[in-house]
Formats: C-alpha cells, structure tokens, sequence
C-alpha cells in the first residue's frame, strides 16, 4: 500500500489534518491511517525574507 505524507509544523496542527483527512492511527512522531501518514517538525518550515538589490 503507497501513502501520501503530510507534513505539519506543529503536533497540534497534524492532529486537526489527521482527523479531517481521517488518520486516525497514532505512532510514536506520526498518525496514519486512510492511506496518509502525517507527521511534524517542531519549529517554522518557512519563514520570510528580505533581500536588498542595488541598482545601477
């Protein structure tokens, strides 16, 4: 059987994917279920950034 990996920055907000998406499994850094795995990091996966450019 093949997944689809969800990854969420937070455990609380993997929790809210997994029950919309019906992961209903829980392992130890992970949910599955209904042929999806969602799993976290802790921390910002993106963040902004400024870039300064001169010109002529």
């Amino acid at each position: 059987m093949s997944y689809k990996l969800v990854i969420a920055e937070k455990p609380s907000v993997a929790q809210s994917i997994a029950k919309v998406i019906g992961a209903d499994k829980r392992e130890d850094g992970y949910l599955y279920g209904n042929g999806y795995i969602v799993s976290w990091c802790v921390g910002h996966l993106v963040g902004s950034h400024t870039i300064a450019v001169e010109i002529g």
